[in-house]
């Protein structure tokens, strides 16, 4: 070894001596395929709880719209009704009214 030659240097011989010698190695794995793995990723369906709860959610749907068009036929209905009975309280009341003119 050559004495002349400051030990800071020798050990960025050696440093850059040992980098050399890993890449070396490097590209000795890449070269012959180096370790090549497959990934395979799956994800679970939703399961049985999550299907009983997506069932429960639309049949509540359908049966917040069987309901409200039950709502809305009936109180439809009760228009109807309201208005039948303020046309016979006007049949009536000209009756009445009629009746009240004669002597």
């Amino acid at each position: 070894m050559n004495d002349d030659r400051d030990t800071d240097t020798v050990r960025f011989d050696l440093l850059v001596d040992q980098v050399n010698a890993l890449v070396g190695k490097m590209d000795a794995v890449i070269e012959r395929g180096g370790n090549t793995q497959t990934v395979i990723h799956k994800t679970a369906g939703m399961g049985p709880w999550g299907a009983a709860a997506v069932t429960a959610c639309f049949c509540t749907l359908i049966g917040l719209v069987l309901l409200s068009i039950y709502i809305i036929h009936t109180d439809s209905l009760r228009n109807d009704d309201i208005r039948d009975l303020k046309a016979w309280q006007q049949i009536h009341e000209k009756r009445l009214n009629q009746l009240e003119r004669k002597p």
